[in-house]
């Protein structure tokens, strides 16, 4: 234990080494509003890289390098391969190969047909029509030219608007006084040479001309903004934030925790043990602080959208296996834990696409905090509960597989994990599903309206409650648990993923999003195969 405590302070240390966050700005934390806040240089290039590009890197050179280019020198860009595009009926309709991923901006940008597909989407999306994933790349091609050329035209909103204005739009490049400008495309000129020029002289002359520069504009823009123009301590916070990637930390600790815990019950040793719950408590710290740093930079609860609930899951798988192990004295929750919360975090991280992780304002119905906070939260937090007993079905039934007789005991007692873990699930889904309601009566003025997102919450809760109550009067027993906690996730996966994602209907519109439903469809069907052939092998044992 001596050596797990002195692991989670090393840890903390390094995380608290950057709590003495910059006093002043750099070119990285260069305040710009965009998407309805205001936010650093680095957070706007990645964001809009990761948008036309599909990554948040381009030929091996990071975002805001990439970024500042477009303005500065904006013709190479023309011709380079940058936007993706995935979708083989939009690549047939350009008339573009289909084994290509990315194509140029000149090439898409004057298409002839370009104009129709652009006004196709327009009356769909006035018809408030639910696109399919043709639709959907259409809609996501035209972001990518807008974005491109937005900050290729000097779209970038870089200078806060006179303090005490009614105006809150901050000016953007293009418009700005002459003095701003030149300010502006001089910090540019300077943070390429920086880049460009290898170590030496040459650079570090122009890092001093880069923060002189960046002193003289945002000392200029605190002038005229005043309360306006933002602390360089917030906006470091993000650029933090964004440099360390708390949450790419978090899976790959996961994943190495799973990794030495099923090693020490292989070669039975506890240093193995031990140096996985270490490394477990670990990734749940750096997990944690991932979510304290949202907080602190968009001002609220870390869950309102699809990417930031499947994260907050993974957080509360984890929590859930410490809490079960802590009592029942036994490390396997958190082997099961650990490759569950990897799991949710690798797909938060992996698939940018479908999972929008951009630090973005809330929808104007999640404005109240406290509904947000309580409601969604608690439902996720079930979500958790229900996951980790997925994963305890899982190992259960592989159990059964190997040797039901022989591992006859330990099924029993993973069975028993399921059924109490499937009790808390219904307890916080039940709650949740309530003060949902609650929240829809307070943000809509009815209590509930069977509204898709409400109805499959309610077949949710009523598949588990059901479960619980065949356990309870002996129609499931062992297998019956283990199979049953597999089989009853898919009604979550539906509540949760499937009726955004796949149905895109109802008054839940702000978590609607598109994409991964051949990932998801077939992460559910092989689990249901999986339980059929254990049934199977359990058939013809018994």
């Amino acid at each position: 234990m001596k050596k797990t405590s002195r692991f989670v302070v090393f840890v903390l240390s390094l995380l608290m080494s950057y709590s003495a966050f910059a006093g002043s700005f750099s070119f990285e934390s260069l305040p710009v509003q965009e998407a309805g806040r205001v936010k650093p240089m680095v957070t706007v290039a990645q964001e809009s890289l990761q948008l036309v590009h599909g990554k948040s890197t381009f030929e091996k050179k990071k975002a805001l390098d990439i970024v500042t280019t477009w303005m500065l020198v904006p013709e190479p860009w023309m011709e380079k391969s940058l936007l993706k595009i995935d979708h083989h009926g939009l690549k047939e309709a350009l008339g573009f190969d289909k084994t290509r991923k990315y194509f140029s901006v000149k090439e898409v940008g004057t298409h002839p047909r370009l104009n129709i597909f652009f006004s196709d989407l327009a009356g769909r999306v006035e018809r408030k029509e639910k696109l399919k994933p043709y639709y959907q790349a259409v809609q996501r091609m035209q972001s990518q030219l807008l974005t491109f050329h937005g900050i290729q035209q000097g779209g970038l909103k870089i200078f806060p608007p006179q303090e005490g204005s009614e105006n809150t739009s901050w000016t953007p490049l293009r418009d700005a006084d002459p003095e701003v400008k030149e300010l502006f495309f001089k910090m540019m000129g300077a943070y390429t040479s920086m880049f460009v020029s290898g170590p030496g002289d040459a650079q570090e002359k122009s890092k001093i001309e880069l923060q002189k520069f960046v002193g003289e504009f945002t000392e200029k823009a605190k002038s005229v903004g005043g309360k306006l123009y933002p602390d360089a301590s917030d906006m470091a916070i993000e650029v933090h934030y964004q440099k360390f990637k708390p949450f790419l930390w978090t899976w790959i600790l996961y994943l190495l925790a799973a990794l030495l815990f099923a090693l020490s019950y292989l070669v039975a040793t506890k240093v193995l043990r031990q140096l996985g719950l270490s490394v477990t408590v670990a990734a749940f710290l750096i997990h944690t602080y991932g979510f304290v740093l949202r907080c602190i930079i968009t001002g609220r609860p870390p869950v309102s959208n699809m990417y930031e609930t499947v994260v907050w899951v993974g957080w509360g798988t984890i929590l859930f296996a410490g809490i079960f192990a802590l009592v029942k004295k036994n490390t396997l929750m958190f082997l099961v834990g650990s490759v569950v919360a990897a799991l949710c975090m690798l797909v938060a991280d992996f698939a940018p696409v479908i999972l929008d992780g951009s630090l973005q304002p809330l929808e104007p119905v999640l404005r109240s905090n406290l509904w947000l906070t309580i409601h969604v939260m608690t439902i996720t937090l079930s979500y958790a509960a229900f996951f980790l007993a997925f994963g305890i079905g899982d190992y259960g039934i592989f159990l059964y597989i190997r040797d039901q007789k022989k591992f006859k005991a330990k099924i029993r007692e993973l069975s028993l994990d399921c059924y109490r873990l499937i009790q808390v699930g219904v307890v916080l889904l039940a709650a949740g599903t309530i003060l949902g309601g609650v929240w829809a009566d307070y943000s809509w003025g009815r209590f509930w309206g069977w509204d898709p997102k409400e109805t499959w919450a309610f077949i949710a809760l009523m598949g588990y409650l059901a479960m619980l109550h065949a356990r309870l009067v002996g129609w499931l027993r062992e297998f019956g648990m283990l199979a049953g906690s597999i089989a009853s996730f898919s009604l979550v996966i539906m509540a949760w993923y499937g009726v955004n994602f796949v149905l895109g209907a109802g008054l839940h519109s702000y978590g609607f999003g598109a994409g991964g439903i051949q990932y998801v469809s077939g992460f559910v069907v092989l689990h249901l195969i999986y339980v059929g052939y254990a049934w199977l092998i359990k058939s013809r044992g018994a």
